[in-house]
């Protein structure tokens, strides 16, 4: 479970470079709303291959509506940010969202307690993630300012809607919840692209469309189906937390592809940020051995831990 959830973090890293390179050629509107599109077409056909209802209940329907317009708003300023500034430095910015996950469920999720141990790991990748955002070489200061704050919005937004998806994904299918979130998005996306932007904001190329295709299909819709599973199924701050390898993986990828600037201090940010997500996925057992979280659950079945 170690390896699925830091590779699936990894996946989300490049993301934001491919994000990047959509805007190229698309408005944040018609980017963003593509990207969900297609990401929801194939959420649907999972839905159907599995023979999952894909309408629930009226009272669960207008839930769902309402995220998948909550949904449309975080990619807007996710898209608009990155308009602003670089994407390592909105890869770092938006995968801060453990935070406010782990202050939001304090509150509204009493099963999915944040120890002292979760806090202390929390914050030692946090301190990284300010070492990476706060390097000079990467820094604009008043030119990025406006993406840093607007990517800032966002993942408070993001962390409010993996609290959401927590409780409606106990009654929902995961693959369903996730396909009503893109689908309503990318329909109020993309209409709102369309009469603000009009076709002619369109300019396509083989970078542009490899980049949607990989935003939508591996980032987007096997991201948000299997995030939604675990978020379901596991404690959700040990899920949340491994977001931030996301943020380190942004980084090289806006290094590798990109050129954007490397230096030591970005370096020990990326030691810390791992750091941080041992100690907030592993727990010492008597006799010196240590169990990860997920692992902790099976050896409690067990009778071992």
């Amino acid at each position: 479970m170690f390896a699925l959830l830091v590779s699936l973090a990894a996946i989300r890293g490049f993301n934001f470079t491919a994000i990047k390179v959509s805007l190229s050629g698309l408005t944040p509107l018609m980017s963003s709303g593509w990207r969900n599109g297609i990401a929801g077409c194939t959420l649907i056909g999972y839905a159907l291959v599995f023979r999952r209802p894909l309408w629930p209940p009226r009272e669960l329907r207008n839930r769902l509506l309402g995220m998948g317009a909550l949904f449309a708003l975080n990619f807007l300023i996710v898209y608009s940010a990155m308009s602003h500034t670089t994407a390592s430095r909105s890869s770092i910015l938006m995968n801060s969202q453990p935070l406010a996950v782990a202050l939001l469920s304090r509150f509204f999720i009493p099963t999915d307690r944040v120890t002292r141990q979760k806090l202390i790991g929390l914050l030692l990748a946090f301190l990284g993630v300010i070492l990476v955002l706060g390097d000079k070489e990467s820094s604009f200061l008043f030119a990025t300012l406006r993406g840093d704050l607007l990517m800032l919005l966002a993942a408070f937004i993001w962390g409010i809607m993996v609290i959401l998806r927590k409780k409606i994904s106990q009654q929902v299918d995961p693959g369903v919840v996730a396909a009503w979130e893109v689908m309503v998005s990318a329909l109020t996306l993309i209409s709102m692209g369309w009469i603000l932007d009009g076709p002619e904001s369109i300019h396509l190329s083989t970078p542009v469309v490899l980049a949607l295709l990989y935003s939508s299909l591996i980032g987007g819709a096997l991201i948000f189906g299997v995030n939604v599973y675990l978020i379901k199924h596991y404690d959700v701050n040990a899920v949340s937390s491994f977001n931030f390898v996301t943020p380190v993986v942004g980084t090289v990828a806006g290094i590798l592809i990109l050129n954007e600037p490397f230096s030591l201090q970005i370096l020990m940010g990326m030691v810390l940020v791992a750091a941080g997500i041992y100690v907030v996925n592993h727990m010492p057992r008597s006799g010196g051995k240590s169990y990860g979280t997920f692992e902790v659950r099976v050896a409690r079945k067990k009778g071992i831990a």
